[in-house]
């Protein structure tokens, strides 16, 4: 057997389908499979080329262990595991892109790949399993785009690499990555790698061509914009803070659920203002910034995919997690905004762990 085309009927390809197959050079995948099994091309020493269909989305324990003639793979961006040593020993591979689709980097999967010069890790990877890049004597260069660092399952995932290996992360996220665990091991080795927030460009609140996702200033404030129609820019602040809502017990009147500024004004004219953390935070940003609603967050999240891919490129929190909205719904309950979803709750008031952003709309 040298060469295997697997038809498009085919979904699994099961453990030790090709165990072993000494002959087999060249192996096509059909556009339905969705698993590769465990040790599916096990030992198969002189396989060069395969190709992994986009419908592959779990590659399995020791699938393509000691594949030494393999010399280049591409994995699909439909993956979402590769399994414990999946690719050790692929003696013959040069570089490895993992792409965003995958989550979990299994044990030793890439270990004592001799060649390898050059790893790219995706951002969604979260966890990396010991030794997965262990004994990989020529490895140079791992390019790792998780903005949180990604969860080692030991302390030996880049031993015995090339000497002087470098592992790049992103600029912003230097100092997360060198006191994790186990990443601390490598500190020395970890260097930024892309823009940080110094580097943010700055367009002018009145330029023709802004657009969502583009960085203002606005009297000093840090803001990204999130609405434009060439007469309004509505712009979100990339600072927050996380507080309670306050006045727990207390009906305070913000019960508007279109415009924060109307429940600013109700807060202050009962004399409930200063109690009130979110509102408090809101002002001291400066004129014209407030504590948005309920709708005014459901227009956040419209620009939500925009702003956070500005956002995470220059090491900044992305729009994520729970957030209170100005609008009230009992003494005891405001609105809770789910960012991740565009869904809403009542929540107490004497919540502490929801965060807070700020809002101005700018007439042009």
């Amino acid at each position: 057997l040298t060469s295997v085309t697997i038809g498009d009927s085919v979904t699994t390809i099961g453990d030790s389908a090709f165990y072993y197959c000494l002959s087999l050079t060249s192996v096509t995948i059909g556009d339905s499979v969705t698993t590769i099994g465990q040790c599916a091309f096990y030992e198969c020493f002189i396989l060069t080329s395969i190709t992994i269909p986009d419908s592959v989305t779990t590659i399995g324990d020791q699938a393509f262990y000691n594949c030494d003639s393999l010399t280049s793979i591409i994995i699909p961006d439909s993956v979402t595991t590769i399994g414990d040593s999946a690719f050790f020993y692929c003696d013959s591979l040069t570089n490895i892109t993992i792409p965003d689709s995958v989550t979990t980097i299994g044990h030793s999967a890439f270990g004592s790949c001799d060649s390898l010069t050059s790893v790219t890790i995706g951002d969604s990877v979260t966890t990396i399993g010991d030794c997965a890049f262990a004994y990989c004597d020529s490895l140079t260069s791992v390019y790792c785009e998780a903005t949180t660092p990604p969860s080692l399952d030991g302390s030996y995932v880049f031993d015995d690499n090339a000497s002087g290996r470098l592992i790049y992360v992103p600029a912003a996220s230097v100092e997360a990555y060198k006191t994790a665990d186990y990443w601390s091991e490598y500190a020395d080795a970890i260097v930024g790698n892309g823009p940080t927030p110094e580097d943010t460009p700055i367009t002018d609140i009145t330029s023709p061509s802004l657009k969502a996702g583009d960085f203002v200033s606005l009297d000093g404030v840090l803001g990204i914009v999130y609405y434009n129609d060439s007469s309004v820019v509505k712009v979100m602040s990339v600072e927050t803070t996380t507080c309670e809502w306050g006045l727990y017990g207390t009906s305070v009147g913000a019960t508007d659920p279109d415009d924060g500024r109307v429940n600013v004004a109700t807060v202050k004219a009962n004399g409930c203002f200063d109690f009130l953390p979110g509102f408090v935070w809101c002002e001291s940003l400066g004129e014209g910034w407030y504590f948005p609603t309920i709708v005014e967050m459901i227009e956040l999240y419209d620009a939500k995919e925009t702003m956070n891919a500005s956002l995470s490129a220059y090491g900044y929190p992305q729009f994520e997690g729970y957030y209170w909205a100005s609008s009230e719904y009992s003494s005891t309950n405001a609105a809770q905004f789910i960012a991740a979803s565009c869904l809403w709750s009542s929540c107490s008031k004497s919540d502490a762990t929801n965060k807070v952003c700020a809002i101005r709309v700018v007439n042009l």
